[in-house]
């Protein structure tokens, strides 16, 4: 709207201009052009007081754009909230690869599992199914959300954020499967349903339950984890990570067992032994927390170490507190011999040099070295413990697994092309029958072996305590 001045009104728009501020003026023919207000009184008096109302308008301007930069800096130190805990969104290609598996279905392609929270992957991405009660977490749907007080806003919320000895972390952050594992020939029963394989070994470091190798049989498969356990080979429960667990560098229980004494002195861990019927969840969720209870599986499974809080290793041997400030470290099974020594009348007689309860295939390396006596008394036979481990880890063998999973054997040979004579063998054991038919004396031979850990391994283990002989 155009407004024709008088010419007093134009000496007092001059005025104006030359003793009122750019920021006031600026206001005030703002108003005019707009036809907002009508012609106002361009007095001096009025003029200043224009000017006031601009530089108060000005200052509450700067004081509300700081309060909101302050705002934004606090976000970013607490960037967990726990409205964006529902989750969905991460990409996929099956079902199984949104929420956990689903430990009772059976089926002959593992890739064709469902979801074992009902979760979908439907055009490429993770669609949970929260609903009621059951509301889950993360881009894949790997977290079931349990209302927790906020001390925030003195209400509940649900939220990713778990509380750990080192701080504050979003478990959405940890990686729930995923790692490498090659999946081997797939056992199957008669409905051509698929029991287990090899990989499974690769993704179940944690126990029964914790994990399983998903793929074509003889390629390259991934983990896909049980419900509650975290890390790229499942390898870590939830509350290992409140603990401080870092994936990768801990596991906590899963090794392989017979009874207690498996498993850590008697406050650290016991074994437990799965059992074979479906339990009706107190949580009212679609299957049983198979990552705090190793409990309610369907199929088979070895009982395996379970640790209690505080205490960590496979076998529960250390406390976490000891790993952390301490430098300890967690152990290597020991190896031993089946059969253990003996006298055999035969060409070649093969030793099983890691019998059950051994587990530490993932971590460690067993080695091992086959001495033949040839003369008696022998220097071999009085070997010291250091120089023992120093000579495996010069000249052993280290044992090797087939494409089942299951160990090779070490294999002592009667070597007819090298005979000894009663002139060279010495003073033989005094119960040694020589045969006298084919004039063959017997052969004499031990077994050093002993396990070291992994030079790949991120973990923080030791070897056996002593090398063991056949």
């Amino acid at each position: 709207a155009s407004v024709a001045a008088t010419p007093v009104a134009r000496v007092a728009m001059g005025h104006a201009l030359a003793t009122a501020s750019r920021g006031a003026v600026g206001a005030v023919l703002a108003a005019l052009c707009a036809g907002a207000v009508a012609p106002p009184d361009l007095s001096d008096a009025a003029v200043s007081s224009a000017a006031a109302a601009a530089e108060a308008v000005a200052r509450r301007r700067s004081e509300l754009q700081a309060k909101l930069q302050k705002e934004r800096e606090e976000d970013k130190l607490e960037p967990l909230q726990g409205r964006r805990a529902l989750g969905g969104g991460g990409a996929c290609m099956r079902d199984v690869d949104c929420g956990w598996y689903h430990v009772t279905a059976m089926v002959s392609d593992r890739r064709d599992l469902p979801s074992g929270n009902g979760a979908r992957c439907l055009v490429g991405r993770c669609m949970c199914v929260s609903q009621f009660e059951n509301k889950y977490g993360c881009p894949r749907c790997t977290l079931q959300l349990t209302p927790t007080y906020s001390y925030s806003d003195a209400g509940v919320e649900l939220t990713t954020a778990l509380h750990t000895v080192k701080g504050i972390i979003d478990a959405c952050d940890v990686p729930v499967g995923g790692g490498p594992c090659h999946v081997g020939k797939c056992a199957r029963d008669q409905a051509n349903m698929t029991l287990q394989c090899p990989g499974d070994y690769d993704c179940n470091s944690a126990g029964t339950g914790s994990g399983i190798c998903v793929g074509e049989d003889g390629d390259i498969g991934k983990c896909v984890c049980g419900e509650g356990f975290f890390c790229e080979d499942c390898s870590l429960r939830q509350q290992d990570l409140r603990e401080g667990a870092q994936c990768g560098l801990q596991v906590s229980g899963g090794a392989r067992c017979s009874n207690d004494d498996d498993c850590g002195p008697d406050v650290a861990g016991y074994c437990a032994r799965p059992t074979f019927e479906m339990k009706e969840s107190q949580k009212g969720t679609t299957l049983d927390r198979v990552a705090d209870l190793v409990e309610g599986l369907s199929a088979g499974g070895n009982p395996t170490c379970k640790c209690e809080p505080g205490w960590t290793c496979r076998r529960c041997e250390q406390r976490f507190r000891d790993l952390e400030l301490h430098g300890a470290a967690c152990n290597c099974d020991d190896p031993s011999f089946v059969p253990n020594g003996g006298e055999y009348n035969a060409s070649k007689q093969s030793v099983f040099l890691v019998p059950a309860p051994w587990d530490s295939r993932l971590e460690c390396a067993v080695l091992y070295k086959i001495f033949r006596i040839r003369h008696f008394p022998s220097d071999d036979l009085r070997i010291s413990t250091d120089r023992a481990l120093q000579m495996l880890q010069e000249d052993g063998t280290e044992m090797g697994f087939r494409e089942d999973a299951s160990a090779e054997l070490a294999t002592v040979e009667y070597d007819f092309s090298d005979l000894d004579t009663l002139e060279t063998i010495g003073d033989m054991p005094g119960h040694v029958v020589v045969d006298e038919e084919n004039q063959r004396l017997p052969q004499f031979f031990f077994i050093l072996a002993a396990t070291f850990p992994r030079h790949n391994s991120t973990k923080r283990m030791v070897p056996s305590d002593y090398p063991n002989s056949f």
